[in-house]
Formats: C-alpha cells, sequence, structure tokens
C-alpha cells in the first residue's frame, strides 16, 4: 500500500471491543487521502484464559455493525505464529474484498486487523479491493511487528 498519509496510535486501559472484558488497548491506524484505511488494534488481558474466551466470543466489528454483511473466511494462513487466527470478508469475497478483519490471538493478547477500502461497494477499475492474499501480503509486516514486540 505504502500510501499511508495519515498514522496516529494511543493506548489505554478500556474493555475489549465489546465491554466484557477489561484488557488494555493499544491502537494503531493509516489513511491514504481518499484511498483505504488499515485500523490495528492490540489488546492484553490479564491472563490467556480471558483472551482465550474474548477472541471465541467476539466476532469481527461487522458483524455487529452490519449484521446483513458477509463473513466469507479466508482459508490461507495469515500468522502461523499465532495461538488462533480468523480472517474474514466484510464485502465481497475471498478473491475481491472491500473489507478484511484479521482476528489474532497470542497467549494472553488479541490481535484485530482491519482493511477497508473506502471506494464503494462496487470494485471498479482502479479498485482497492483485495484479494486474500493481497490481504495477506498487506497485513504481513505489521503481523511480524506484532509478533516481534509480543516475543
Amino acid at each position: 500500500m505504502g500510501v499511508a498519509v495519515a498514522g496516529d496510535h494511543q493506548e489505554d486501559s478500556s474493555q475489549d471491543p465489546y465491554g466484557r472484558i477489561d484488557a488494555e488497548r493499544a491502537h494503531a491506524f493509516w489513511t491514504g487521502v481518499q484511498g483505504p484505511s488499515l485500523d490495528v488494534d492490540v489488546y492484553r488481558y490479564a491472563f490467556p484464559g480471558w483472551a482465550k474466551l474474548a477472541f471465541r466470543v467476539d466476532q469481527p466489528p461487522h458483524v455487529y455493525d452490519w449484521p446483513n454483511i458477509n463473513d466469507e473466511r479466508s482459508t490461507l494462513d495469515f500468522a502461523p505464529q499465532a495461538d488462533a487466527q480468523q480472517v474474514s470478508c466484510g464485502i465481497g469475497d475471498a478473491g475481491n474484498c472491500m473489507m478484511w478483519f484479521i482476528r489474532l490471538r497470542y497467549g494472553q493478547y488479541c490481535v484485530l486487523i482491519s482493511y477497508i477500502s473506502h471506494d464503494g461497494p462496487e470494485p471498479g477499475p482502479d479498485s482497492m479491493w483485495l484479494t486474500d492474499t493481497e490481504a495477506r501480503q498487506l497485513a504481513a509486516p505489521l503481523i511480524e511487528q506484532v509478533e516481534s514486540q509480543l516475543a
């Protein structure tokens, strides 16, 4: 992607995305001018069992925000070192997707990486929609960075 023009990083002590379990959160995002956005949230739970429960119970954000959007899953391995992973497409399918949600769990940490193309509900010739292979390539440096910090 390489067109990141804005970035932010914040940390806070809050609940998990759905308010069920206390967790510390770190957040970063990158946005291109009228282009896609990439968000990373890392949640640290008090112990691995809470992270495992949160990962198992929680769903990608679009399941609650837009319940009529599909939840097609990618079969690709995005993070071999993760204890658990779930990669799903919100709009489109694994071959051409507007919104990717990559959920990973490492011990007491849960990670959510979200990619959203803002160029409309239909892919066009200059579309920023991604295949699951392209999403994995885009997320790989972020996943490597997260894994190096959690090691």
